[in-house]
């Protein structure tokens, strides 16, 4: 049985995805983007939108089993053992312990405009009293962003987009707001290396 603390950061995770699903008029419950017919020009018609993705990246496999997005060796370095998965209505999700008190959870969410959901939201205020902090991870556009601030309280959001329509999100919960963030940075350069190679 999970512990409240597991409960809660799995649950911020899936409000976060949830929340870009609203966004997105292309979703209507469903994990999967639009055909590429319909992909159009609408990425294009946004005015603050996220960089364009040149050189993307396929996740199939990882989509659908993102408890293969590290591999052996990048979880044994972060003292992690095999994960969990977790279903829920956005898609299947991967959760892990690592050490006493840290929990990762990494999921992937497709849709028709991708990251630049995030950068719709925070054009409309949704991301305050939160955070929106645009950063690059390997070359491919990333943000760290949150409706509310925890990461004093140890729990930090980064998401990163592979395609221009497909992203993945790594929430990291600590004991402490120290390294939060930086653990989540270094997952998600773990997962782009995985699926890179």
């Amino acid at each position: 049985m999970k512990s409240l603390r597991e409960r809660r950061f799995v649950a911020l995770a899936a409000c976060s995805l949830l929340l870009l699903a609203a966004c997105d008029p292309a979703q209507s419950g469903s994990s999967k983007a639009p055909s590429s017919g319909e992909q159009g020009g609408e990425t294009s018609a946004v005015a603050n939108s996220a960089p364009s993705i040149g050189n993307p990246l396929t996740a199939d496999q990882f989509v659908a089993a993102p408890c293969a997005s590290m591999s052996p060796a990048q979880l044994a370095d972060l003292g992690v053992a095999s994960g969990q998965v977790n279903n829920s209505d956005s898609g299947p999700a991967c959760d892990w312990r690592a050490g006493e008190g840290t929990d990762i959870h990494v999921a992937y969410l497709e849709t028709k405009r991708g990251l630049t959901n995030y950068y719709i939201l925070n054009d409309s205020g949704s991301w305050k009293p939160g955070y929106f902090e645009p950063l690059d991870v390997q070359g491919y556009p990333a943000v760290y962003a949150s409706d509310s601030d925890k990461r004093p309280a140890g729990v930090c959001l980064l998401s990163v987009g592979i395609t221009n329509q497909l992203i993945f999100t790594v929430t990291v919960t600590a004991q402490t707001g120290d390294g939060s963030c930086a653990t989540a940075k270094t997952v998600a350069d773990d997962i782009l290396t995985t699926i890179k190679s």
